[in-house]
């Protein structure tokens, strides 16, 4: 996957993955758009999926996360969903950007 440069769009949504299941060379997707990995065991992200500086939507609803990479505020989020993450701890600083925080649904 981590080959695929040009690459705009990822559902790997329902596989049951968990960390190791996403590449650490996640970030060499320079062009990426949506990552969609809703309905799977994930309970972090690798901290490469930061470098996907075009990253706009980012889907992990229904996982087992815990928290987000601490660099996830530099991307410029229009959709992040964390919500049916009973674990999920919300970190302000993970999304401090405004118009990324009143997008976000947070688990409680």
């Amino acid at each position: 996957i981590c080959k695929l440069g040009r690459l705009k769009k990822l559902y790997v949504n329902s596989n049951y993955l968990n960390f190791v299941g996403i590449p650490a060379g996640i970030g060499k997707l320079g062009e990426l758009e949506v990552f969609s990995a809703s309905d799977n065991r994930l309970e972090t992200l690798p901290e490469g999926l930061c470098r996907c500086g075009k990253l706009k939507k980012l889907l992990l609803n229904k996982n087992r996360l815990y928290a987000l990479p601490e660099a996830i505020h530099f991307l410029q989020l229009q959709e992040l969903d964390v919500s049916d993450n009973p674990n999920f701890i919300y970190n302000k600083h993970a999304c401090e950007r405004s118009y990324c925080a009143q997008k976000t649904s947070q688990a409680t």
